[in-house]
């Protein structure tokens, strides 16, 4: 009778225990929607020296009909249902600078950027005017990513950089009084 006991009493904890389980997830498959795609991002112009008040462009564009992932030709758009892909770049370059968004908008964060679909064009599009306010050395990581993330498993991203960094995927200057 006690061993009848004990096993109602396992079956009753194992029977909870499954049930407060979340249900299982989607397998993705998250290697075939990454890519690594050099040089998707400019900052004009790039110099070793700007002064106080100088104004740059930042900018970027990806196509929505993407060759970059292993399912050819993508249409990020149609996948995803997105009209906003996500970049992320280097917070330390906007800190105390003037930012006025010619194309695209400030994200949650201070170094996430929305880039709207353009039906015209067919990409997703970014572009940036920062007028340089902080006096010193700049010196960051270009290590950027693009992301469109939809639902499930309609999630894809492509890991790039600002074109003209060094050796060391750095981006250097300084910006005088």
């Amino acid at each position: 009778m006690g061993t009848k006991n004990i096993s109602v009493v396992v079956a009753i904890v194992l029977t909870g225990f499954i049930l407060g389980c979340d249900p299982p997830r989607e397998f993705c498959d998250d290697m075939a929607t990454f890519a690594r795609v050099p040089d998707l991002i400019i900052l004009e112009p790039l110099q070793d020296t700007y002064n106080k008040g100088d104004v740059i462009t930042l900018k970027t564009s990806i196509a929505n009909i993407s060759p970059y992932f292993a399912e050819p030709n993508v249409n990020l758009l149609e996948v995803t249902g997105l009209q906003n892909a996500l970049l992320v770049s280097n917070n330390r370059l906007y800190e105390g600078n003037g930012l006025e968004f010619l194309t695209g908008s400030q994200g949650r964060i201070s170094n996430w950027f929305n880039m709207p679909y353009n039906p015209e064009t067919d990409r997703y599009e970014f572009e940036l005017k920062m007028t340089l306010n902080r006096v010193g050395n700049y010196n960051f990581i270009t290590a950027e990513f693009i992301d469109i993330i939809g639902e499930d498993c309609n999630r894809y991203r492509i890991e790039t950089n600002i074109v003209g960094a060094n050796a060391d995927s750095r981006i250097e200057f300084e910006v005088l009084e």
